[in-house]
């Protein structure tokens, strides 16, 4: 270890299932320097000014580059570039310039039971509706079998699910087409009110514990699941796993007039790690190498299986389900380890892109976000007039 350095000091995402566990891995992966780990919410906040390396979510790589919140990076310093999935890359780009390296992915998913034939092959969400029906129990857990579980009780995922159903004209893409601003995306908001009636107010506004709608659904609540592809965290580890071939996975499915829009494909959060620019020659290296080392695919593939059960009730390997965006790991066998990566894969391998928001968003996202719960939540909100349904192309 460089003795007479500085500590290095690192921001994690936050919101992964086990954040310590991948401190831990960088740590005892880093010979270099002291790291000073801190806490940071990219949601609410900007940058630290004191962090050499920061991940974020990749929705705003646009404004933080815009605020020159991150050092460009030249391709021969990033390790592996071509192991990299593309989209990922393009999602790390702005202005030309290579702003980040990509680490995990994650998008929101529905769950539902192997063998659900007619939710496996909804086309539409109008499909949807008709097979799970509107709410018609009180209460917080809907029946076995009845309903959708999904979770609106807070701004913040509300104002998420809310941007990753705006439709985008093709100009938008490069932003990973979603749209904010005023007056709100009236078929968006109307897609997530029509989420809330087959899931009921009782339970979709139920602030709950974290992991608790994913148990409900494992033990047989609910029709299907709307949530984040990691949530199955919360489910019991690999050696006692039989739900990871009870469930299965599939991307929510569009409205009717998606059809007629240029979506390029499924939008993915995938986590983001910069550089703060400014530092000094010796300095930025070490912070570009132990960017390097966190996205790399060794680090990459342990920080996905955390060393213990959470529980001493529980067996196996437990799993963080986040998908790798390095090629390597994808061909590591995960579903060997992991079953539910089976279904999660197929899904990943799907069209996509990342999921970003325009630089001048940054605003609006911080001021809107209890407004866009309530366009989706409120009983006496205004109606959102959305176009008559049309068939489908033939």
């Amino acid at each position: 270890m460089l003795v007479h350095e500085r500590p290095l000091t690192v921001a994690l995402y936050p919101y992964f299932a086990d954040t310590p566990w991948l401190e831990s891995c960088l740590a005892a992966r880093w010979d270099r320097t002291e790291l000073r780990f801190i806490t940071w919410d990219c949601y609410s906040e900007p940058p630290p000014p004191e962090a050499d390396v920061f991940e974020y979510d990749p929705m705003f790589l646009p404004s933080f580059a815009a605020a020159k919140y991150c050092a460009a990076l030249e391709a021969d310093e990033v390790h592996d570039l071509d192991d990299l999935l593309e989209f990922a890359l393009d999602g790390a780009r702005w202005g030309g310039r290579l702003l980040a390296i990509p680490h995990y992915a994650s998008t929101a998913v529905l769950f539902y039971r192997a063998g659900d034939a007619e939710i496996a092959s909804a086309r539409t969400l109008a499909d949807l509706e008709r097979i799970v029906g509107v709410a018609r129990y009180d209460g917080c857990r809907p029946p076995p079998d009845e309903g959708l579980l999904v979770n609106f009780s807070a701004a913040l995922t509300s104002t998420v699910l809310y941007l990753l159903r705006t439709r985008h004209r093709a100009r938008q893409v490069a932003t990973g087409g979603m749209v904010c601003g005023h007056p709100l995306q009236r078929l968006a908001v109307e897609d997530n009110r029509r989420l809330l009636a087959m899931a009921g107010r009782g339970q979709a506004l139920a602030s709950l514990a974290e992991g608790q709608r994913v148990r409900w659904f494992a033990e047989g609540s609910g029709r299907c699941y709307y949530d984040f592809c990691e949530r199955v965290w919360y489910l019991p580890a690999a050696g006692s796993q039989s739900w990871a071939q009870e469930l299965s996975v599939r991307l929510l499915p569009p409205d009717v007039s998606d059809h007629h829009s240029d979506v390029t494909g499924a939008r993915w959060f995938v986590t983001m790690c910069s550089v703060r620019p400014g530092l000094e020659p010796r300095r930025r290296a070490l912070a570009v190498k132990l960017a390097n080392l966190y996205c790399g695919s060794a680090l990459v593939l342990q920080g996905l299986f955390p060393h213990a059960p959470t529980t001493t009730a529980e067996s196996g390997q437990h799993c963080q389900y986040q998908l790798p965006v390095r090629r390597s790991v994808l061909r590591c066998g995960l579903p060997a380890r992991a079953p539910f990566y089976g279904p999660l894969l197929q899904v990943f391998r799907q069209p996509r892109i990342v999921a970003r928001l325009p630089a001048r968003c940054r605003s609006w996202w911080l001021q809107s976000q209890m407004q866009v719960q309530r366009a989706i939540t409120h009983e006496h909100s205004d109606p959102v007039p959305v176009p008559k349904h049309r068939r489908h192309p033939t």
